[in-house]
């Protein structure tokens, strides 16, 4: 164990040495793994129509009746799927009930070859989306 340690604190410490870094930019002081806040991620081919797929994941929301607004932007060059999820409140006074939410994001016919999506969310319509989760997915013939 000692070894491999050794062994990743030069590689890590290598990689490091050649950054440029801006004089107006202060590194992070801490960093840690962001837990995944949508989960049970599932591919569901359209009915219908081969060869094209939606992912669909679970979220736990506080109010039930929640929902979301979906926009999705494909990059074929880069292999590069941006889906920006608005999560949408209920309309009127609703109770405060952990309920499990859907969100469906299309995916239309991709080239084989590995594809990176990037999941970006907001909760309400004025807020600024930011990353959540990214995921791999491979599409094959």
């Amino acid at each position: 164990m000692r070894t491999l340690s050794r062994v990743l604190l030069v590689i890590f410490a290598g990689s490091c040495t050649g950054a440029a870094r801006a004089a107006d930019v202060h590194p992070a002081l801490t960093l840690r793994i962001v837990e995944p806040t949508f989960s049970d991620p599932e591919l569901r081919e359209a009915e219908g129509e081969p060869g094209r797929f939606a992912l669909l994941l679970r979220k736990e929301l506080p109010t039930p009746g929640s929902s979301f607004d979906v926009n999705v932007e494909f990059d074929h060059d880069a292999k590069r799927i941006r889906a920006r999820a608005t999560e949408i409140a209920p309309a009127g006074i609703t109770s405060q009930v952990l309920t499990s939410t859907h969100l469906l994001i299309p995916l239309c016919s991709l080239s084989p070859g590995s594809w990176v999506l990037e999941l970006w969310v907001r909760r309400g319509t004025t807020g600024e989306f930011s990353l959540a989760q990214a995921f791999v997915l491979r599409a094959a013939d």
